[in-house]
């Protein structure tokens, strides 16, 4: 999976787009060729994997199971922002949170909100369709430990974002989440993601669905 990523950095390169400082918010306002092929890279890779490689799209995770998992679709929908709203208050009223003077309106917010989750579930098809119904699907059969199952995951899930944090996310960006360099964010971005995994591994382990998943990657991406 990392030559298609350093293929489109080379087409970003050819094309003039590798200054992502000025490209937009790879995330909501723009981003490129390069980011395009790295985010699609794992799908592609899983379908010619699917067809081509004996695996078959039989139980593939695309089976919404709702009946049976309505609790765990809540859950997926209402963790983020509830841990969110959590931190945001005890910071609040222990003065660890500040927040600038803005002339953002909560109507504007939820506007801006509902245009991130409408994007955000799109591209979380292609990532939660790899990480857990592909990737996770796959060791599931090997009986492994829970916890070489959340580092085996957690560790890949985390590999594939290196190319993000290292190549293609801006300084800006980094600085917007947290004021600290490339390499401490990525060691940051490790701990997030091998813990998330534990979440997302037993959801999945539960309803044998990625649709789950794709909803609580979505609020994580777009709240």
């Amino acid at each position: 999976d990392a030559l298609p990523i350093w293929i489109g950095y080379l087409i970003d390169i050819a094309t003039n787009q590798a200054n992502y400082e000025n490209i937009g918010t790879t995330t909501g306002e723009g981003g490129s060729l390069g980011l395009l092929l790295w985010l699609a890279s794992p799908l592609i890779c899983t379908i010619i994997l699917r067809t081509f490689g004996g695996d078959g799209w039989k139980n593939s995770g695309f089976d919404p199971n709702f009946k049976q998992s309505k609790i765990m679709y809540l859950i997926s929908l209402f963790i983020y922002p509830t841990v969110t709203v959590i931190v945001i208050l005890l910071g609040t009223m222990t003065g660890s949170i500040k927040f600038p003077r803005t002339n953002i309106t909560i109507g504007t917010y939820i506007g801006i909100l509902l245009v991130q989750i409408a994007a955000q579930f799109i591209k979380n098809i292609f990532e939660e369709s790899v990480w857990r119904g592909y990737l996770t699907n796959q060791l599931l059969k090997l009986k492994l430990s829970d916890l070489a199952l959340y580092l085996l995951v957690g560790c890949i899930w985390w590999i594939w974002h290196l190319p993000y944090i290292m190549i293609f996310l801006s300084e800006t960006e980094i600085n917007n989440a947290l004021p600290v360099g490339r390499v401490p964010f990525s060691l940051i971005g490790f701990v997030v993601v091998i813990s998330w995994s534990v979440m997302y591994t037993e959801i999945f382990r539960i309803t044998k669905s990625l649709w789950p998943l794709v909803i609580a990657h979505t609020m994580e991406d777009a709240v």
